[in-house]
């Protein structure tokens, strides 16, 4: 598989399995400008870091994400998309009382100890 291209058609499976109308949309949620999005778009990049956002959220199957073959979900359970044991990417915003603030789509504050840290992103990788 070619990581280079293919972006037009994998953005507009993000749009459909995340059931947004438009791309706008899309950049809203993904926290990215227009120009952005659009120039992965005409450029046809692939997006690897919303594809793994994708999945994470949603528990859509990579091969149909990244190919268009398969099928979106798979009925099998998946260990990524729980409620309360749920893996995710977030970014964490610590506050006083050894506190969080769990940045996302809807935020949330927690005690530190409630939740357990798998790694830590140190750069944001961009195309060009």
């Amino acid at each position: 598989m070619d990581f280079k291209t293919g972006g037009q058609k994998v953005i507009e499976r993000l749009v459909e399995v995340y059931g947004f109308t438009t791309r706008q949309v899309l950049c809203d949620h993904l926290g990215v400008s227009k120009s952005t999005l659009a120039t992965r778009y005409m450029r046809d990049l692939f997006p690897a870091e919303w594809v793994v956002q994708c999945a994470l959220e949603t528990g859509v199957e990579l091969k149909w994400l990244t190919t268009g073959h398969g099928n979106m979900f798979n009925d099998r359970k998946s260990d990524i998309v729980e409620i309360e044991n749920v893996v995710s990417i977030k970014k964490l915003v610590r506050i006083p009382f050894k506190k969080v603030m769990v940045m996302g789509k809807n935020p949330f504050e927690c005690l530190l100890d409630d939740i357990m840290i798998h790694g830590k992103a140190l750069a944001k990788l961009e195309s060009f």
